[in-house]
């Protein structure tokens, strides 16, 4: 999945919306798509695999969509592709 930065400093699938936010051994999938405004300038998106990140659910307590939730990690590609289609 090609991931660029969107305007909103998150990372953003432009074929799907999808977005990913990345706070220090996490990358959180955000449970809103982006709106397909990028930055100009663009980071490879390969840094964001490269560190090694857990990949986890969003936080759904208001205020922090954004953060990830820490004991919601995928372990398994199931469960990570029933999480894709229930967003």
């Amino acid at each position: 999945m090609e991931c660029k930065i969107n305007d909103m400093d998150f990372w953003e699938s432009p074929a799907t919306g999808l977005q990913i936010t990345t706070f220090a051994r996490y990358a959180a999938i955000l449970n809103f798509r982006g709106k397909g405004k990028f930055k100009m300038h663009q980071q490879s998106p390969g840094k964001l695999f490269e560190k090694g990140l857990a990949l986890t659910k969003a936080k759904t307590d208001t205020g922090q969509e954004i953060f990830p939730d820490e004991k919601a990690v995928f372990y398994f590609y199931d469960d990570l592709d029933h999480y894709l289609r229930s967003l």
